[in-house]
């Protein structure tokens, strides 16, 4: 069928037409990037103040003027005389000398190219997680960032999705998934699932250390149930200056935060550790006697206990109880006093 609409090649006035966006069809893992969101929200408002529609002659492909049915890469323009929209392939429009915003076009092409490496990438990870028994880490990669459920009273009362100055509490417990969502194991595997998305490789060990780590995420409910178990056991905390014995669970670097710096620049840094004690409480402070984590150890130290858990304190000036035969031979190494004699 000949044409006869104004958008035809032959009738076409390429100064009618205003560039109005980027226009794409809906190519895989692409189409719902922020750059042609972003482009579509443009189209969007611009059809809103115009009123426009488009164009619906017919064409038999996806360039509206050529038809070139092959075209992917294509632009929105707007036609005021018609108050139309036709989508034009770019090489088309370059050839019409239609204004394009070129630097918009070439950031499409190279988010595409970098967009359709990463699905390969992906296809890639998945197929090297199923055959190692692994796919569970690509479910933890793939998770969302938690947000509201939508019958929380919560949602959708700001675009960040959080409880910052808003009028209704939550009512979904989105913190503690929020929680769960940054714990180490699910950061570790998000960072190692990533590298392979992006290298295509992974180390067998690295395949040994997700495979721990989905174990841990499996066993958690356990453990927790566990630690609860031991919470409720556990005695209070004994306070003021007393003997202890106990065992390091933890240990962990922090910064110091009176002074700042330290004689050898940056920020100064002390480590800590954290003791169950045998009643089942536990304490935490500074780190004394070159203590590893898993020794036991018998100390004496100022306990304050916390005001939020009768069953946690903080201990200071620790020093390391000392046996009876350690006293006993400390003094007999001892040195006599020297006597001082009147000159």
């Amino acid at each position: 069928m000949e044409r006869t609409d104004i958008h035809r090649p032959s009738a076409i006035v390429p100064s009618d037409y205003e560039y109005v966006a980027v226009w794409t069809m809906n190519i895989q893992g692409f189409g719902d990037s922020q750059f042609i969101l972003q482009e579509r929200k443009i189209c969007k408002s611009h059809m809103e103040r115009t009123g426009g529609i488009y164009s619906h002659h017919e064409h038999g492909g996806s360039c509206d003027v050529c038809g070139n049915v092959l075209a992917i890469f294509l632009a929105l323009f707007y036609h005021a005389k018609t108050n139309e929209y036709i989508r034009v392939g770019v090489n088309c429009a370059q050839k019409l000398e239609m204004s394009l915003d070129e630097s918009r076009m070439n950031m499409f092409r190279r988010q595409l190219a970098d967009a359709r490496e990463a699905q390969a990438g992906k296809r890639k990870a998945i197929s090297i997680l199923s055959d190692a028994g692994l796919i569970a880490a690509w479910e933890v990669f793939t998770a969302e960032y938690p947000k509201h459920a939508e019958s929380c009273k919560a949602a959708g009362q700001n675009q960040f999705g959080d409880d910052n100055g808003a009028e209704n509490a939550c009512t979904c417990d989105r913190e503690a998934h929020i929680r769960q969502f940054d714990m180490y194991e699910e950061r570790t595997i998000r960072d190692i699932v990533g590298k392979l998305v992006k290298y295509g490789n992974v180390s067998d060990a690295q395949k040994a250390f997700i495979s721990k780590l989905i174990a841990n995420i499996a066993r958690r409910p356990i453990i927790e149930a566990e630690r609860a178990a031991e919470r409720e056991a556990a005695g209070p905390v004994p306070t003021g200056r007393v003997e202890m014995t106990g065992t390091v669970l933890s240990m962990k670097e922090v910064e110091v935060p009176a002074y700042g710096y330290s004689r050898f620049g940056g920020e100064s840094t002390a480590w800590k550790l954290l003791i169950r004690l045998d009643n089942g409480s536990k304490v935490w402070g500074s780190r004394f006697a070159n203590l590893e984590k898993g020794d036991n150890v018998k100390f004496t130290a100022t306990v304050t206990a916390s005001d939020k858990d009768a069953k946690f304190g903080f201990y200071k000036r620790p020093v390391v109880a000392k046996s009876p035969e350690e006293i006993i031979l400390n003094v007999f190494q001892s040195e006599w006093p020297a006597r001082e004699c009147a000159q």
